[in-house]
């Protein structure tokens, strides 16, 4: 009969061991969730962006301003009492491989910096309906061309979301995610297209490796403390006879000289500024065409070394009309490699 009891002890302890250890695999580990998600990355930041203003009152859009200085977009803008007014925006070659959404006639989506899986911040199981709640965070790991005209996106910077586990027969499945940031192809487009990153759109005559200026270390990246007023003067190409002129006016600074003819030739308008990007005040370059061509701009690809006190200025656009009567703008922007244009040192 104590045999029996004792059996009876030693099988129930086994069935509670048993049951207990079935609950603790039943429950969804850190590990499990963390393997799940990481499926899940990388994924892609995204913003909504305003290419075109048809309102009463139309406007230039200023992230539209924004990705035209950094040769993601052109556009034509058209003030109000006149015909066909209005801002007409479009992205570049470049700037459409960025592109992963379009809104309406007006909006588009898209890729501002790419994020991956960090790490699990805590899970709360709730039993009764077989679910589980996990709370982990995402971090920016890389800024896409795009991301750079906005000052307040940074690599490394993290954000908390949340994601849905359900329980079934065979295990644990992620069933939903809070993050905002989307799955996109768009990593391979990029990678199969970065020789067109010096070009600004589908003309792209004269862009070859013999006019590309490459990055230096020593380039100015951020221009917080930086006074315009040390560019103001004379410039002349290392490699020929082009020359430049900066001029301060009432707290403008333009651009003329033969690098861009069309200024004093049909009314054109270069000017330099100071524009909040990821890495704080940089330094942009817009051309504006006068009203005699259509208007509209293009932003021109710029570096400054001040070690050397040399400037690197992209080549400046012309207006091109096709065989259709199409206008297309040719110029040069910024690639991973350098500039397509020439490299300016001071006259003294």
């Amino acid at each position: 009969m104590k045999n029996q009891k004792m059996y009876l002890i030693q099988l129930v302890t086994l069935i509670i061991f048993l049951f207990l250890g079935s609950c603790n695999n039943d429950k969804l580990s850190n590990s499990k969730a963390k393997k799940l998600l990481k499926n899940e990355y990388t994924r892609y930041a995204t913003s909504t962006i305003q290419l075109n203003d048809f309102s009463l009152s139309p406007s230039v859009p200023n992230e539209l301003k924004l990705l035209s200085a950094r040769g993601l977009a052109t556009y034509n803008y058209i003030p109000p009492g006149t015909r066909g007014y209005g801002c007409y925006g479009q992205l570049t070659e470049f700037g459409s491989q960025y592109q992963i959404g379009k809104i309406n006639n007006q909006f588009i989506i898209m890729a501002i910096a790419k994020v991956d899986f960090d790490k699990i911040l805590g899970i709360k199981e709730i039993p009764m309906l077989n679910t589980a709640e996990v709370e982990y965070s995402e971090k920016i790991i890389e800024i896409t061309p795009a991301g750079e005209i906005y000052y307040d996106i940074s690599i490394g910077k993290t954000n908390n979301v949340t994601a849905t586990f359900v329980k079934y027969n065979d295990g644990w499945r992620l069933e939903q995610m809070s993050t905002n940031a989307k799955k996109a192809a768009i990593s391979e487009n990029i990678q199969q297209s970065n020789q067109k990153k010096g070009q600004s759109l589908t003309d792209s005559k004269g862009l070859t490796e013999t006019n590309l200026i490459p990055f230096r270390p020593n380039r100015i990246k951020n221009f917080e403390s930086f006074d315009l007023n040390k560019l103001v003067g004379s410039w002349i190409s290392i490699t020929d006879n082009s020359t430049l002129k900066i001029s301060q006016n009432n707290g403008e600074y333009t651009i003329e000289g033969d690098y861009f003819p069309g200024v004093l030739r049909d009314g054109d308008k270069a000017t330099l500024s100071l524009n909040n990007s990821s890495d704080g005040l940089s330094l942009s370059l817009m051309y504006i065409f006068s009203s005699k061509l259509g208007g509209g701009g293009s932003g021109i690809a710029i570096n400054y070394y001040q070690e050397d006190d040399h400037l690197v200025i992209g080549t400046p656009p012309n207006k091109l009309i096709d065989k259709n009567g199409k206008i297309w703008t040719e110029g040069s922007t910024i690639s991973t490699a350098g500039i397509y244009g020439k490299e300016f040192k001071r006259i003294k």
